[in-house]
């Protein structure tokens, strides 16, 4: 029994310390943001939700994989396995790329699918408002295009 809790918690410590790191990156973001400006506090959370949203795509991608891989292991075809795993991470990797348009490391910027003029003309931010159903209903309409 003391085997297998002990192997058990060293498989969870790198997923835990991963989640913590995620938590203590946003946490960091906004201690050092929040003093700046309520709109580089906003950027920040943003780009956590955008980070949160990336790689739950690609965590659930290669979660697919959680029966396929130990069948195949199982059986003895272990070629079929690599074969899953290749397959897995290649998706989970290709996947959430294709959220962004590109990537210009030069100029420290990425593209998104959305014009200038369109991310120009967005509602202005104003915490007050998040909750006035007024305000949710303008962003919905120029983002979602309703």
């Amino acid at each position: 029994m003391r085997d297998e809790r002990n192997a058990l918690i060293a498989l969870a410590l790198p997923l835990a310390a991963q989640q913590v790191g995620n938590q203590l990156m946003g946490l960091v973001d906004a201690g050092m943001l929040g003093r700046y400006s309520d709109a580089a506090l906003a950027g920040a959370g943003l780009g956590n939700n955008l980070l949160f949203a990336i790689t739950s795509l690609g965590m659930g991608i290669v979660m697919g994989m959680d029966t396929v891989v130990p069948q195949a292991l199982g059986g003895g075809r272990i070629a079929d396995a690599r074969r899953a795993v290749g397959a897995g991470v290649r998706l989970a990797v290709l996947v959430p790329a294709g959220l962004v348009t590109a990537i210009d490391v030069d100029n420290e910027s990425l593209k998104v699918d959305r014009t200038k003029d369109e991310i120009k003309g967005a509602p202005d931010f104003d915490a007050g408002l998040g909750k006035d159903p007024a305000y949710r209903d303008a962003i919905a309409r120029h983002y979602g295009g309703t």
